[in-house]
């Protein structure tokens, strides 16, 4: 079945007063194209949703209104399946698994996903449970990604790298000054014998 009948079904449905209508050729076109960019279920049950939250208006053609907004209602939906499909939630949850033999809520790690880097989360989370016992993993995940663990950690471990990265910049410093500082020395050194060298020989190197 054609998009433009299956809106049309749907319309007549979700609208009492609903009579059928024909539709622009550009309407068509950006049907067809609505289709085919994010599937011909996933636009019918956007229109259904979107009838609903308009229920009680009185619309000479609803499908019509729908279409100005159906791009922008496409995008959203299709940002928002992504995000569910996201195969990050299942390698941490994976993770976290292994650990403690338990599975963190999708939601609570989609949250988390928001803030910080999967490498973040399963680092701080692994740092966090390493050194409790049997009895306290089983709050783990409540208190990690509920209880504010997570923010502290992750926070706590990049001030950390932070410090680390600061010393070894400074120490690198160091180093690089001591090494020229070293060259400086051995150059003057090189200069003050070829000035000794050549006050014992006044007739220089040619005779």
């Amino acid at each position: 079945m054609h998009l433009e009948d299956m809106l049309l079904e749907s319309a007549a449905k979700e609208f009492q007063f609903f009579k059928n209508v024909r539709f622009f050729p550009q309407e068509s076109a950006v049907i067809t194209l609505l289709g085919k960019t994010y599937g011909k279920n996933v636009v019918v049950s956007d229109f259904e949703l979107w009838a609903e939250e308009i229920r009680g208006q009185e619309l000479d053609n609803p499908v019509r209104e729908y279409l100005k907004k159906a791009p922008q209602r496409l995008q959203q939906v299709k940002a928002t399946t992504e995000r569910e499909n996201d195969p990050r939630i299942a390698e941490i949850s994976s993770f976290i698994f292994l650990l403690i033999n338990r599975t963190p809520h999708q939601d609570d790690v989609k949250k988390l996903l928001t803030q910080y880097t999967q490498e973040e989360i399963q680092e701080a989370f692994k740092c966090y449970v390493e050194p409790l016992d049997e009895f306290e993993q089983k709050q783990a995940i409540r208190n990690f990604f509920r209880g504010g663990g997570a923010d502290g950690i992750i926070l706590a471990r990049k001030k950390q790298k932070e410090a680390m990265e600061k010393q070894v910049q400074i120490e690198a410093a160091s180093l690089l000054a001591a090494i020229q500082q070293a060259e400086k020395d051995r150059e003057e050194r090189s200069c003050s014998v070829r000035e000794e060298e050549n006050a014992g020989n006044p007739f220089g190197d040619g005779q």
